[in-house]
């Protein structure tokens, strides 16, 4: 694996696709377990978006070492469709 992609796609409990029209911002952050150092955080700013998926960030993999790319890509996307695009 060489990278990791990140994201939130939004669902009520019917399962139905919701959307980020209710929510200000989220916050984001990899902790590492064994000393319990953030490796990364992300703070993104939501607007009361009207999408329901963001692709929020992606995990690099170069020489062994792990670089986080922060993203800000909003979509209508579902879990599936998401994965699609990535593939």
């Amino acid at each position: 694996i060489e990278e990791i992609y990140l994201s939130l796609v939004t669902y009520n409990e019917e399962g139905k696709p919701q959307n980020f029209s209710k929510l200000d911002y989220f916050n984001f952050g990899l902790k590492n377990p064994s000393d319990a150092d953030n490796l990364c955080s992300y703070n993104i700013i939501l607007e009361k978006n009207a999408n329901s998926a963001i692709l929020f960030g992606r995990l690099i993999k170069q020489n062994d070492i792990w670089y986080f790319q922060p993203l800000k890509e909003f979509s209508n996307d579902s879990i599936h469709s998401l994965k699609e695009k990535l593939a």
